[in-house]
């Protein structure tokens, strides 16, 4: 039985020493899990440079070339003509790189990844989609033409709806991040399925504690990009008000992003300076565990997602979370019982939440219980398996026995 040859295209980028290439944990390591159902793989995404801003977040992880080859990518941006010739050079790469892959996924139907899905459906190649988020939730956010709003951002909105529609309508199925966006992509008719989460955390990485909040102050936790979507500024908000009111919480932000400077200026107007750390990004592994070990609650106050990974982490290690109930979280966080929910864009609501967890030990320890309970089986399926068992349900595609 032959080995399948998989492509991955990713929906970010990676980063290059000039020899190597490198990623993020989270994405490394899945596509590390992947490749030992499917021997060596072909990686294709854009590539950063040393002296970019992104780079040494996406420079986690070292791409092994005896188990990856990377297809670099060309970056869009600048004029038309300039994007005329990316897409091009795109087809290009996606046609000669393709010929050697009997089975591509692309992660998120959009941008780069268009042109591939054009090339898998003129070569009649096999591919397969997963989907991080809705693209209408998240189009708001990746509009770079000003304001989302007006008849440009309608057409650009039309333009994503379009371009998925047209990429599910030939791929063998999809994979999803939460079970919100399976029943909302499995509305195109094509098998749809939830998948392992893409994450650098296994079981052996679960840590058990009981309870939070036994010190002097209350540290709070939030993860991630320091993005608009993230809803930070109403999270500032709400620890303005828990200040206020005489409550020892202090804010932990674990991340960089465009917003950073802009919540830093928010954070000193509300007085609340001294008590909010930016700690910058923080490398996935150890680092990032400790962090979550030595906070007493998880707060998530995003705008839209999949199903954020950061909330299986918070789970993973004991924390109890606080999230906005938006997109597929409440699929897997259920208020009250594994989490507490609250409304997006609402910073009172917000202070409540955290308020209640701060006074309620039998609340937290009830959260924590069953965001273990939650997260144990989710750490327990394999992606690389998931993925072969698809592709011989749904195109008889015979997949030899995994690497060692």
């Amino acid at each position: 039985m032959s080995r399948v040859r998989l492509g991955i295209v990713l929906d970010g980028p990676v980063s290059t020493d000039g020899v190597d290439h490198w990623t993020n944990l989270p994405m490394g390591r899945y596509c590390e899990r992947v490749s030992r159902r499917f021997g060596k793989i072909d990686i294709y995404a854009p590539v950063l440079d040393p002296d970019e801003l992104a780079h040494g977040q996406n420079a986690e992880f070292k791409l092994d070339r005896e188990w990856a080859s990377t297809v670099p990518l060309p970056w869009g941006g600048g004029s038309l003509w300039r994007e005329i010739v990316r897409q091009r050079e795109l087809v290009s790469l996606y046609r000669a790189g393709f010929r050697r892959n009997d089975w591509v996924i692309f992660l998120q139907p959009a941008g780069y990844r268009l042109a591939g899905i054009a090339v898998c459906v003129a070569q009649r190649r096999h591919y397969s989609l997963y989907f991080a988020c809705e693209w209408e939730e998240n189009a708001p956010f990746t509009y770079r033409w000003g304001e989302p709003s007006g008849p440009r951002y309608w057409a650009y909105l039309k333009f994503g709806q379009l371009a998925e529609r047209l990429a599910l309508a030939r791929a063998k199925f999809a994979l999803t991040a939460g079970k919100a966006l399976e029943k909302s992509v499995s509305r195109s008719g094509i098998p749809t399925f939830t998948t392992s989460p893409r994450m650098n955390l296994t079981t052996r990485d679960i840590w058990v504690r009981e309870d939070t909040c036994q010190g002097e102050s209350i540290s709070c936790l939030f993860v991630g990009a320091l993005i608009p979507r993230k809803g930070l500024l109403y999270l500032l908000d709400a620890i303005g008000q828990l200040r206020a009111k005489g409550l020892p919480v202090v804010l932990r932000l674990a991340g960089e992003g465009v917003q950073r400077a802009i919540l830093e200026e928010r954070a000193e107007t509300l007085g609340i300076g001294d008590s909010v750390e930016f700690l910058g990004h923080t490398k996935n592994g150890s680092e990032l565990w400790a962090l979550y070990r030595a906070a007493d609650l998880f707060v998530l106050p995003t705008l839209a997602e999949g199903f954020p990974r950061v909330l299986y982490e918070a789970m993973s290690q004991s924390l109890p979370i606080v999230s906005s109930n938006v997109s597929g979280i409440p699929y897997t966080v259920q208020n009250r019982e594994s989490g507490l929910l609250v409304e997006p864009e609402d910073a009172s609501q917000l202070a409540r939440a955290i308020e209640e967890l701060i006074n309620d030990a039998a609340l937290r320890r009830k959260l924590i219980a069953e965001g273990l309970k939650t997260i144990r089986p989710i750490l327990e399926t394999d992606p690389g398996t998931q993925l072969i068992e698809l592709m011989q349900a749904h195109a008889g595609i015979e997949v030899s026995e995994p690497r060692g």
